[in-house]
């Protein structure tokens, strides 16, 4: 921590890179005041206008999705969620879960699996299960499957044109080599720590990857109207 009355001498990249996380996770007006601080108000404005309509900062939407929706990718709602909030960033990403079947619609997470997400502090009580819809491909920015039978799904269902949205979410785990989240719902207590410990590897992959997306969407938005600016005047 900074004491008070100093200056943080702080330079370079990796000082541009934190302001520019600081200006990310601020949305509207209070958004575009501190991008027009960080990169000039020329840039700033056009970022805002950028956005869309309503002058706020585009929003990325994460769906995550397993067979029923009550064991795995509500877990992964819940982490992602709670990490977002602690880094700020929930007024930028917007996070849901799904099942590819309908077999427990309604319903809230396995109560295996709300035990083993509230101790470690995860609330998953208020979450109801649903199925995957048409309009979630439209809608969602990437849909993220726990293993390869619900990513088959997904692909059967999926326009061709935006397949690109598709993944696994093992993929942005660092530490597990397993490129899919284990059902737990046959299985003993323990799958569902192992679950939790799976989830919240990718998690953070996932927020740094998603944080990384945000930064390239600021310094592209701030370099175009540069280069504009810069054409219009030679």
């Amino acid at each position: 921590m900074m004491k008070a009355g100093r200056v943080s001498r702080e330079s370079g990249p990796q000082a541009n890179q934190k302001k520019r996380l600081l200006a990310l996770r601020c949305c509207g007006e209070a958004g575009r005041i501190g991008l027009t601080r960080l990169f000039g108000a020329r840039s700033g404005l056009e970022l805002g206008r950028e956005t869309n309509v309503s002058g706020r900062c585009k929003v990325i939407k994460v769906l995550f999705v397993c067979m029923g929706n009550i064991c795995r990718s509500p877990t992964a709602e819940g982490v992602v969620r709670q990490l977002l909030r602690r880094k700020e960033l929930d007024g930028r990403v917007e996070v849901d879960s799904a099942g590819t079947h309908g077999y427990h619609v309604g319903e809230a997470p396995d109560q295996r699996t709300q035990r083993a997400a509230a101790s470690r502090n995860y609330d998953l009580s208020d979450m109801r299960a649903r199925k995957v819809a048409a309009q979630d491909l439209d809608y969602f920015d990437l849909i993220l499957a726990m293993d390869h039978n619900n990513l088959s799904v997904l692909q059967r269902i999926c326009p061709p044109e935006k397949h690109d949205r598709l993944g696994l979410f093992m993929s942005y785990s660092k530490n597990f080599d397993d490129d899919e989240v284990p059902d737990p719902y046959y299985g003993l207590g323990h799958g569902f720590d192992l679950v939790l410990d799976m989830v919240e590897d990718a998690a953070d992959g996932l927020i740094e990857s998603i944080e990384q997306r945000l930064l390239d969407e600021v310094s592209a938005s701030s370099e175009h109207p540069r280069r504009n600016h810069h054409d219009s005047t030679s």
